[in-house]
């Protein structure tokens, strides 16, 4: 049996899974960890889901409990460059040397399990279990932040044991897979929920009562950020200023660096959960790590007036249009999108108002593309009749893209679609810069 293998072939062989392995059982994954010493259960664990937001709240709960002197795993998806963008420790992806013995670890075990007659496990499930034996190998780690996947009841994920959960906010995505309503896809979410364990979520959405109501279930505290609680004092083109108040917090003057009004929920969400989770958390750690964070491709400013979003469904996308109302210039957007998306409900979005004076449609890599041409004339088919460059080459999108804004003394360029857009344009901008 083969036990070591280069970074190069650890990854290929992974990315290889879904072409020969399906999501498995509770149990099978249960019995992989079991194998491999129960790494699942060595730290305590803060069990993120939603449907957009994860990512961000799980960095600004990581930033500050860095801020507060802890070491801190984090578990995030997808990659935009490299896949150990997935494993972060205290905010920096795991070196390819450490991902490797731990990918050699796991495939020992899976290889043992398959000559006894049980399935491969699914490409998440397998990246899931290296991020466990990667973060049990840290001593000094007290706490592994880890987002979900797709969903939450049925997650590979969630044979955690967390202190807490957390849920962001839920819109329509992954229907096929999650149901057909908010409140369908708010039940799977709510599956992350444990007996007696707290749980963070927005209030004053159609999914609340559904939360609320596996709460009880489950004898968990539900500890609920409202909208009342939260008042943007200032915001501008670089940073929002807010308020954020209870019965039991009151933070006066709280800063984020990015100009999207829906971080400031993802923010409050963080704060919660690290205000129970942790009795001296003192204000200034909140305030540092807050400022300090850095998300990258959600609402990133990579050049002046240049911004890069994940937008990838209908939430997000709302979001993404109600930012750049607000922005005063004007806009172009540079958009890809990849087929089992609801694009044509995205595009419905983004042209229901006159916001974009340009667009800009390329292709994504891969086998989930979408021709860029048919794409413009769904644009066009809204009532979209500026769309201007169409190719398959991101990279010769963005150059024109950028031309475009360039030539005009008060104009704006976003960038959304797709995660793997996001992921694309940052391997174009890094390439340039070195």
């Amino acid at each position: 049996m083969r036990q070591e293998y280069t970074y190069e072939e650890a990854v290929a062989y992974l990315l290889e899974i879904p072409k020969f392995a399906k999501k498995t059982t509770k149990e099978n994954l249960l019995r992989l960890l079991e194998r491999l010493g129960n790494p699942h259960l060595a730290k305590k664990a803060i069990h993120v889901a939603g449907t957009n937001g994860k990512g961000s709240t799980c960095a600004y709960m990581n930033r500050i409990l860095m801020e507060k002197g802890e070491h801190v795993g984090l578990f995030t998806s997808p990659h935009l460059i490299v896949l150990e963008e997935r494993f972060r420790i205290d905010g920096k992806p795991v070196k390819k040397e450490e991902f490797l013995e731990c990918f050699c670890c796991f495939k020992m075990a899976m290889d043992q399990l398959v000559e006894e007659g049980y399935p491969h496990v699914s490409f998440f499930e397998g990246i899931f279990v290296i991020a466990t034996l990667i973060f049990e190998r840290h001593k000094e780690i007290t706490y592994v932040i880890y987002e979900t996947g797709l969903g939450g009841r049925l997650d590979a994920t969630n044979v955690l044991q967390p202190v807490i959960t957390v849920i962001t906010s839920i819109g329509k995505d992954h229907m096929q897979y999650l149901g057909n309503t908010i409140l369908e896809i708010a039940g799977e979410k709510a599956g992350i929920i444990k007996e007696n364990t707290p749980v963070v979520y927005l209030g004053d959405q159609e999914s609340s009562s559904i939360i609320l109501e596996r709460a009880v279930e489950k004898n968990a505290k539900a500890i609920v950020l409202s909208k009342e609680m939260i008042k943007i004092l200032k915001k501008n083109q670089k940073a929002i200023d807010f308020s954020m108040k209870n019965r039991y917090i009151r933070y006066d003057s709280l800063t984020i660096d990015t100009c999207a009004e829906y971080q400031v929920e993802n923010a409050g969400l963080a704060i919660l959960a690290l205000f129970e989770l942790c009795s001296d958390l003192k204000e200034e750690e909140v305030k540092k790590g807050l400022r300090n964070m850095r998300w990258p491709c959600r609402m990133e400013q990579v050049m002046e007036d240049v911004y890069i979003d994940g937008a990838h469904n209908e939430p997000a996308i709302v979001q993404l249009v109600q930012t750049v109302k607000s922005n005063g210039k004007e806009a172009g957007l540079l958009f890809a999108v990849v087929a089992d998306k609801d694009y044509r409900a995205m595009i419905t979005l983004l042209t229901k108002e006159p916001i974009f004076s340009s667009i800009f449609i390329t292709a994504i890599r891969g086998e989930r593309k979408v021709d860029p041409e048919s794409i413009a004339n769904q644009f066009r088919s809204m009532g979209q009749e500026n769309v201007k460059i169409i190719s398959e080459s991101s990279k010769e999108v963005f150059s024109k893209a950028l031309a475009w804004k360039q030539k005009g003394k008060n104009r704006i360029l976003y960038c959304a679609g797709s995660l793997y857009l996001a992921g694309e344009l940052s391997e174009i901008i890094r390439g340039e810069k070195e």
